[in-house]
């Protein structure tokens, strides 16, 4: 704890003042770095350094932030106070401003830039992170790529057999009328399907593990040969 003497000569805001600034510049500390530390606004540090209380705001608020600089600074916090009290007189103690001042001060003064933009960053952060999450389990549960080369729209045929071929993502499982259909390397299938006579309706479904399914529908009509 930093103690000191105190000097007849001076005033004791410059006493108070002199105090401050010097332990300040004891410990290397900057007005910014002072101001992130307490809260306290620079312009409101500079002030009290330079023995101009009148420009912190009236009331309660200029003896707390006098409190918390000084024991951010390791000063006797005791004398300070002591020496601030004694220099305002019943200033501070008549009409109840020991507790509360009768003007209230601005908005803006008590404002912590500091403090603002950490709150900001943090938001916008947050905001990010949930973006991009949102993409991630878009991608996930977003049904796969699926087309269908052959056959490529609904058919009347003469013959029974007809190949699908078809192309989809690597990661999906392919069915046919539910019947599970292999892919190669570079995600395309195939399949002789045995039509019956008549109306066949053909499903080609496309799914990952997690996602929603895509799925194409051939309607293939088979005429039978009439025979003679």
């Amino acid at each position: 704890m930093i103690t000191f003497v105190k000097n007849k000569i001076i005033h004791n805001q410059e006493l108070i003042a002199q105090e401050l600034k010097q332990a300040r510049i004891r410990q290397n500390i900057s007005f910014k770095k002072a101001s992130e530390k307490t809260g306290i606004s620079q312009k409101y540090l500079e002030a009290m350094e330079a023995g101009e209380f009148s420009k912190l705001p009236p009331g309660i608020y200029s003896k707390n932030f006098l409190k918390e600089y000084a024991i951010f600074l390791g000063i006797d916090v005791d004398a300070i106070l002591e020496l601030y009290i004694e220099e305002a007189g019943e200033k501070y103690i008549n009409k109840k401003q020991k507790f509360f001042s009768a003007r209230i001060p601005s908005r803006i003064n008590i404002i912590n830039l500091p403090k603002i933009v950490k709150i900001i960053s943090v938001f916008i952060v947050t905001i990010v992170c949930l973006f991009y999450l949102g993409i991630y389990i878009k991608k996930i549960i977003a049904p796969p790529y699926l087309s269908l080369t052959e056959p490529s729209a609904d058919l009347v045929v003469h013959n029974n057999l007809i190949k699908f071929f078809g192309h989809s993502d690597t990661e999906a499982q392919i069915k046919i009328n539910d019947e599970l259909i292999l892919m190669n390397a570079e995600g395309s299938f195939s399949k002789e399907i045995n039509l019956k006579d008549g109306l066949n309706t053909i499903v080609v479904v496309a799914q990952k593990k997690y996602s929603q399914k895509n799925e194409i529908i051939r309607k293939i009509y088979v005429e039978s040969e009439q025979k003679p």
